[in-house]
C-alpha cells in the first residue's frame, strides 16, 4: 500500500507494519529499507483489514503529497522489485540494507507558537537532545523568532513543508534513538541525511549481514496513531 505524507507535510520513505504479524514482517523485511516502524494500521485501512484475514501486508510511506519526490520514488520502486524477488514473482534475491530501525514508537515535535515556521533541520537528519529544529516568526513582529528545539536525540522521519502553523501544530515527527547511533551515523552523507538503500549505489548486503536495532517503545502513543501492537484500541491518523 503505497502512501505519501498528508498535504503540509513530507516524510523519510519507511514501511510501516504490524511486525507481530510474520507474513507482514516478513514483507516487511524484503522490501529492503532502513526504517520499519511497528503498528496495527488504522481501522479499516487495507493494512489492518488484510491482517484480521491473516494475510502479510505492509504500508510505504515516503514525500509529500503534491509533488513528486525521486528518492522516495526510488526507495519504493526498488523496495517493490525487492519483495516481488522474495516472492519469486521474478528472478533475484532481494537486496537487504546495512541496518534496520525496529521501532514501536515516537514524538511529535510540536509548535508552540504560531507564525511563519522556517524549517532548519532536513527530513532523514539525526538531531540531538535541545537542538534547534525551526523557529516561528510572527508575521507583524519580524525580528523576533521562536527557537523550536528537539526533546531528545533521534532520526527525523517527517517534517512539515507548510510555511505557517499555529500554536500546537505538529512540525516534526520523531524517532527516538537509544542504540545503534554509531552504525546510523555511518550511513549519513555530507549534509548529515541518512543515505537510503535504493536511492545510491549500494553494495549488496546479505541478510545474515543486516544490523537489526531494536528501539525502545514509548509510554505514549504518537498522534499519527502508529504505535505497539499491544494496543489494538490506538489508531493511525494521516500524517
Amino acid at each position: 500500500d503505497l502512501h505519501s505524507a498528508a498535504s503540509g507535510r513530507t516524510n523519510l520513505p519507511h514501511i510501516r507494519a504490524n511486525l507481530a504479524h510474520p507474513p507482514s514482517s516478513m514483507l516487511a523485511r524484503a522490501f529492503g529499507t532502513e526504517v520499519l516502524l511497528d503498528g496495527l494500521g488504522p481501522r479499516g485501512s487495507l493494512r489492518r483489514v488484510s491482517n484480521e484475514h491473516d494475510l502479510g501486508c505492509i504500508t510505504f510511506e515516503g514525500g509529500g503529497a503534491d509533488s513528486l519526490d525521486s528518492d522516495a520514488v526510488q526507495v519504493a520502486t526498488y523496495g517493490i522489485l525487492n519483495v516481488l524477488r522474495y516472492l519469486r514473482m521474478i528472478p533475484g534475491y532481494p537486496s537487504s540494507p546495512r541496518f534496520r530501525l525496529l521501532a514501536s514508537g515516537s514524538i511529535w515535535i510540536r509548535s508552540d507558537h504560531g507564525g511563519l515556521l522556517d524549517v532548519l533541520a532536513p527530513v532523514g537528519s539525526v538531531i540531538e537532545a535541545d537542538e534547534v529544529v525551526a523557529t516561528v516568526t510572527d508575521p507583524e513582529h519580524a525580528r523576533e523568532s521562536v527557537e523550536i528545539r528537539s526533546p531528545g536525540r533521534g532520526l527525523l522521519i517527517g517534517m512539515a513543508t507548510h510555511p505557517f502553523v499555529t500554536s500546537g501544530t505538529p512540525i516534526g515527527h520523531l524517532l527516538p534513538l537509544k542504540r545503534g547511533l554509531s552504525t546510523i551515523k555511518s550511513r549519513l552523507d555530507e549534509d548529515d541525511v541518512l543515505m537510503l538503500s535504493g536511492v545510491l549505489e549500494d553494495p549488496i548486503w546479505r541478510e545474515e549481514d543486516t544490523e537489526d536495532i531494536d528501539l525502545e517503545s514509548l509510554d505514549e502513543p504518537s498522534p499519527d496513531g502508529w504505535t505497539s501492537v499491544d494496543d489494538p484500541m490506538l489508531e493511525e491518523e494521516d500524517d
